[in-house]
């Protein structure tokens, strides 16, 4: 049948014909607005489908193998999709409209369908390259090196402080003892402020201490041991 275009919109329709595949000549399919909940595998067999229209329908998921057409146009909105195929990337050399708002998809993330079609094909690649979703990765790796530096900081922070000196009576610190201490550490110090903020205790042989930073004025409280 030398049929090139097939309007089935608005027809409340559920399923589709599994001979739908037979139709080699058709380039233009409109099946949008009726209750589809998926499409028959046959549909990959329209070797010459260039338009398709699927907006409007109960859709879960699309063929695996989608990648197979060479469609110019493909709409899939307002469905519930929740996962894109990953084999969709290799039709991006044909496809130049590709609409699909308005379905709950989780994979690839929104952050990644807003920026458009070539970054939704750079995260597949992605994905397919790494094994999980290279932007979580990304996150990982720099949430990892912040930790690094943190801990290089904070050890750079309590060097300030000396430590060298033996503690009171019975390992506890009394306030002028601690006062003098860190009076005669901070010498070193152009400013208070330079101690981090997360170095808020201290360990002097055995006697703990509290710091805690207000503005200019050090506070010094022992703790019980």
């Amino acid at each position: 049948m030398n049929l090139h275009s097939l309007n089935l919109s608005n027809n409340r329709l559920v399923s589709l014909p599994l001979p739908l595949g037979n139709l080699k000549q058709l380039r233009y399919l409109n099946l949008s607005c009726n209750h589809l909940p998926d499409l028959p595998i046959s549909i990959i067999d329209l070797s010459s489908l260039q338009h398709l229209d699927l907006h409007r329908n109960q859709l879960r998921e699309l063929p695996a193998d989608i990648q197979l057409l060479a469609l110019r146009y493909l709409d899939i909105s307002c469905n519930q999709i929740t996962a894109l195929p990953t084999t969709l990337r290799h039709i991006t050399d044909s496809l130049q409209i590709f609409k699909m708002t308005d379905n709950p998809i989780e994979s690839p993330p929104t952050h990644v369908c807003v920026r458009g079609l070539m970054h939704i094909v750079k995260w597949m690649e992605g994905l397919e390259k790494h094994g999980s979703d290279p932007h979580l990765l990304s996150i990982s790796r720099d949430a990892s090196l912040a930790r690094r530096k943190g801990k290089r900081h904070s050890t750079s922070s309590r060097s300030f402080i000396d430590n060298s000196q033996p503690a009171g009576e019975n390992g506890v610190l009394n306030l002028d003892e601690v006062t003098n201490r860190i009076n005669s550490s901070l010498r070193v110090v152009e400013s208070p402020s330079l101690l981090a903020k997360n170095d808020v205790s201290h360990h002097y042989n055995g006697a703990p201490l509290s710091l805690s930073l207000f503005k200019e004025t050090l506070f010094f409280s022992p703790k019980n041991k």
